[in-house]
């Protein structure tokens, strides 16, 4: 289904099914869904961590978190989303050839794998 109203043009109820107290909806859509692939993640593996630690420095601390907790939180959260976006390299990952998340090992996912595979002959 669309999230978005401006993509439903209309929307019938074409009954019940015979078996079931379940509806079924026909959707006619105006718009076009935009499908993306495309996953954006972050690559910390090759950040510029020496970049980061300069600017974290050249930052006055004593004087920005003088305020309430909620706005130094605010602050503090915004510079660093700001150096991430500014240090960390994007890596863009092409739809089902993403597999596994980048944290996790191919040992990992191998015995994953086995265990599901032992789990599905007693379940």
């Amino acid at each position: 289904m669309a999230n978005e109203l401006e993509l439903i043009n209309e929307v019938e109820n074409l009954g019940k099914f015979a078996t079931s107290d379940h509806s079924l909806l026909w959707k006619i859509n105006v718009g076009k869904e935009e499908a993306s692939t495309k996953v954006i993640r972050y690559d910390y593996n090759n950040m510029d961590l020496n970049g980061i630690r300069e600017e974290l420095r050249s930052c006055n601390w004593d004087e920005d978190m003088n305020g309430n907790v909620n706005e130094s939180w605010a602050l503090f959260k915004r510079r660093l989303l700001d150096l991430q976006h500014k240090y960390v390299p994007i890596v863009r990952v092409q739809g089902e050839k993403w597999r596994k998340e980048i944290w996790l090992t191919h040992k990992a996912v191998k015995t994953i794998k086995i265990k599901y595979k032992e789990y599905r002959k007693y379940g």
